[in-house]
C-alpha cells in the first residue's frame, strides 16, 4: 500500500511540474465517483457556504477586523470552499461516466472490480478500477 501512495504522490507531482492541467482533459468517472462529486458540490454550495458566511458575520460583529483571527480564519475557509467548488465544476464539465453494465469483463478496464490474493497473509482483496481523476481524488482524501 505504501508503494501505491508513493506512486500517486509522484504521479500528482509529475503532472503539476509538467503543467498537465487535470481539469482540461476528459475526466473518466464511475457513476459512484460522479455521485460523490455532485454530493460534495451540493454540500459545499448549500451548507458550507452558509456556515462560513455565518462565521464571517459573527467575526465582523466583534469589531476591528485588522487583528481578528476568527475573521481571517473564516475568510481562508471561504477561499478554500470556493476553490474546491471551482475545481469540482471543472471536473464535472469534462466528465465522462463509464456505464458499468457495458464494461467488457474479459479484460481489466475502468469500472471493473478485481480480486487479488495477498499470498503473505492469505487475504483476498477487492479493488474497483477507476479513472485517474477519481483515483487521485480518492487518494487526496485519504492522505492530505
Amino acid at each position: 500500500m505504501d508503494y501505491l501512495c508513493a506512486f500517486f504522490k509522484k504521479l500528482h507531482i509529475k503532472n503539476i511540474e509538467s503543467g498537465v492541467n487535470q481539469m482540461d482533459k476528459k475526466n473518466i468517472l464511475t457513476y459512484e465517483g460522479l455521485k460523490k462529486l455532485e454530493d460534495e458540490l451540493q454540500n459545499l454550495k448549500v451548507v458550507k457556504r452558509k456556515e462560513v458566511a455565518q462565521k464571517i458575520k459573527e467575526a465582523r460583529e466583534q469589531g476591528d477586523l485588522s487583528e481578528n483571527a476568527e475573521y481571517d480564519a473564516a475568510k481562508d475557509e471561504q477561499r478554500d470552499i470556493e476553490a474546491r467548488i471551482e475545481e469540482i465544476e471543472k471536473i464535472l464539465k469534462n466528465a465522462e461516466v463509464v456505464v458499468e453494465e457495458e464494461v467488457d469483463l474479459e479484460k481489466i478496464s475502468i469500472g471493473c472490480k478485481v480480486k487479488i490474493l495477498d499470498c503473505e497473509f492469505n487475504d483476498e482483496l477487492e479493488y474497483k478500477i477507476v479513472g485517474s481523476t477519481e483515483a487521485l481524488m480518492r487518494f487526496a482524501l485519504k492522505t492530505f
